[in-house]
């Protein structure tokens, strides 16, 4: 599973063997969220909160957000 960015104490993951729609987890300290990436006329969104603080929830879509176009780059690298 690699890991695509670090960043401000989260771990941005792509599963290499995860499914559509395009999504990565992110994991803090505490827990995990689970983002969809949107695509060019859609923005990031949250599918799932596993145990993550609300706060850091926020700042994991925003930092989701900062680098959409990378991630869902990854994501294609990986899932075609």
């Amino acid at each position: 599973m690699p890991r695509v960015l670090t960043k401000s104490g989260f771990r941005v993951i792509v599963f290499t063997n995860d499914h559509a729609p395009a999504h990565v987890h992110v994991f803090d300290a505490d827990g995990q969220v689970l983002i969809y990436l949107g695509g060019e006329d859609e923005g990031p969104s949250i599918r799932e909160n596993r145990e993550m603080r609300v706060r850091n929830t926020r700042r994991a879509l925003r930092l989701v957000e900062d680098h959409q176009e990378m991630l869902l780059a990854e994501w294609r690298r990986w899932h075609g």
